[in-house]
């Protein structure tokens, strides 16, 4: 008994200096019995009329003297002490109340109106003696026994029979009398008989009850129903209580079973993703070291994962740096270190260039593409060797660069004594040097789609003309001079030999002589040695140096030819 919660006591005991306390608590309900062995409702109801009774009512002696139990001679007035408070403190329907004493804590429920209808005991301080002895004809029992709860017995391992235990066997009749011997404690037969047996033992006779196959049928019930009446409301609201607890208990058991079966399915299937994913990544990983140990070697099992995932992140790379305008192209390619992507960058590399200019060609107007047309020849001819191309860059090449004046006398003279010229290309003044004496002479040259005309500034009369066709070659220096040779037949009715002019738009005329003659490809020369030989009719030639100084000179020197001495530029800028 030594894990007992409550241990009632022997009404005449006293608390002496050589008694020890121990403490029992409990938080069990426990059944409440009057003296007189009258039910709990008609002692409830008596404590709601008279709360003066309170105090003193066997409700509160029976959790602490065993002896009050039941009617006993002995120890009818046991308890020592008095209850000092009961209060309520909830207007709910049940409410709960704590009634302190001497070494005892009980809380009480009690309905709205204020009737108790049972209490739990919080602690109870006992004498340590009075647990493990009782003195002869004094009884002394587990509280347990007394509440039936047959699932919390099985827990402690106790049976509900209080002639199994040494104390209560002694007084078992005399403290807990029973209504009928025969079915006491526990009835083994049919319990049919068992209600029959009990009604005989009351003194029922058998015309005044009846019994059927689940109920019992008594005669005159007036007593019964009386008291019917009076607890059938409390009757309907315990029924309606229990029953609503029933069904919202099952109904949290079944959230809480559900909720319990989705959290453990749902860790279980993050756990198994996680295993999923961790087991690809081991894969993955694995596959790419061994691919990139055999990353030189020709597409095949080992590296094809490798190989792919190399493929894929540089097509991903380029495609987030791809160059927005043909600046500086090769620059800003992005371009690649693997060996496995050189071949494909080169060709990838080529083709977005062709795609960049032909949608850059596309959005250009018919003048732009011709401007963009003689730029790109120009380049070609000229970058990188002509001092004088980093500023031709910037200026449009433009059809004329001629006065109005100069227009107004084109249009009242050569246009009328030359009817078809052709289309006008380039027209410009330029000065003519004579090829004996290198004299100087002011000329107006027009190059249209077939021909080139040198004119007279005074009245735009022809001087010289001849076929685009007939140029052989065109020399320019690679100084900042503006002298330009062209090479035309030295043979033939039509010999005249090599023309010397001198032009501030040396690189726009030689792209246009170049691309409309036809020798863009092997024509120009840009001579970087310092002397052009020209030659005249007769097999003569001469000879035009080239040099840097201080000032600009163009004509015939000392030693009889011609020397052309040209300023230095100052840091020109790089070209594009």
């Amino acid at each position: 008994m030594a894990s007992s919660r409550l241990v009632p006591r022997s009404p005449d005991s006293s608390v002496n200096s050589e008694s020890v306390s121990v403490l029992a608590e409990t938080s069990s309900p426990v059944s409440m019995i009057d003296r007189e062995g009258e039910p709990l409702a008609l002692l409830s109801k008596q404590i709601a009329d008279k709360n003066q009774e309170l105090c003193s009512c066997s409700p509160t002696q029976c959790w602490r003297n065993s002896g009050t139990l039941i009617p006993c001679s002995r120890n009818d007035n046991s308890s020592r002490t008095t209850l000092n408070t009961a209060t309520c403190q909830s207007p709910e329907p049940r409410a709960k109340g704590v009634v302190s004493s001497l070494g005892m804590d009980i809380e009480f429920d009690f309905r709205a109106r204020g009737a108790p209808v049972g209490g739990h005991i919080k602690n109870d301080l006992l004498e340590k003696s009075r647990v493990v002895y009782h003195a002869e004809g004094e009884g002394n029992f587990h509280q347990l026994l007394a509440s039936r709860d047959q699932k919390l017995l099985s827990e402690l391992e106790l049976s509900s029979n209080p002639k199994e235990y040494h104390f209560l066997s002694q007084v078992a009749n005399e403290l807990l009398p029973c209504l009928c011997p025969a079915t006491w404690p526990e009835w083994e037969g049919p319990p049919k008989q068992g209600v029959e047996s009990l009604c005989q033992h009351l003194g029922y006779t058998s015309d005044q009850y009846k019994t059927g196959r689940t109920k019992l049928f008594i005669r005159f019930p007036d007593k019964t129903e009386d008291l019917y009446q009076q607890e059938k409301h409390d009757l309907a609201t315990i029924i309606s209580a229990k029953w609503k607890m029933y069904v919202n208990r099952k109904k949290y058991q079944q959230l809480r079973w559900a909720s319990t079966v989705f959290a453990t399915n749902w860790k279980r299937l993050q756990v198994q993703r996680y295993v999923a994913k961790y087991k690809k990544a081991v894969f993955v990983v694995r596959k790419f070291i061994i691919g990139f140990m055999n990353r030189s070697k020709p597409k095949c099992e080992e590296n094809i994962y490798f190989l792919d995932f190399v493929r894929v992140n540089y097509l991903m790379k380029l495609s987030r740096s791809l160059p927005s305008s043909l600046v500086a192209y090769d620059e800003k390619w992005p371009g690649t270190r693997s060996q496995a992507m050189m071949e494909a960058d080169q060709h990838l590399k080529a083709m977005y260039r062709l795609h960049r200019t032909g949608k850059f060609m596309r959005k250009l107007t018919k003048e732009d593409r011709t401007q963009y047309t003689l730029k790109l020849a120009a380049s070609d001819l000229f970058r990188g060797k002509k001092e004088t191309y980093p500023a031709s860059v910037a200026r449009p090449y433009l059809n004329t660069h001629l006065s109005r004046e100069d227009m107004c006398l084109k249009e009242t003279h050569f246009d009328v004594k030359v009817p078809s010229p052709g289309k006008l290309k380039f027209s410009q003044r330029v000065v003519k040097y004579d090829r004996h004496g290198y004299k100087a002479r002011t000329r107006a040259v027009i190059i249209t789609d077939r021909n080139c005309f040198f004119l007279d500034t005074s009245n735009f009369k022809v001087k010289e003309q001849f076929p685009l066709s007939d140029i052989s070659t065109i020399s320019v220096s690679s100084l900042s001079d503006g002298v330009v040779v062209i090479g035309l037949p030295t043979e033939g009715p039509n010999a005249r030999g090599d023309l010397i002019i001198k032009t501030e738009q040396v690189i726009e005329l030689v792209t246009k002589l170049a691309l409309f003659g036809g020798k863009w490809d092997t024509g120009v020369k840009v001579v970087s040695t310092g002397t052009i030989v020209h030659h005249m009719p007769k097999h003569k030639t001469g000879t035009i140096t080239f040099q840097k100084g201080d000032f600009e000179f163009a004509g015939k020197g000392k030693t009889g030819n011609m020397e052309v001495i040209s300023p230095t530029l100052s840091s020109p800028s790089p070209s594009r």
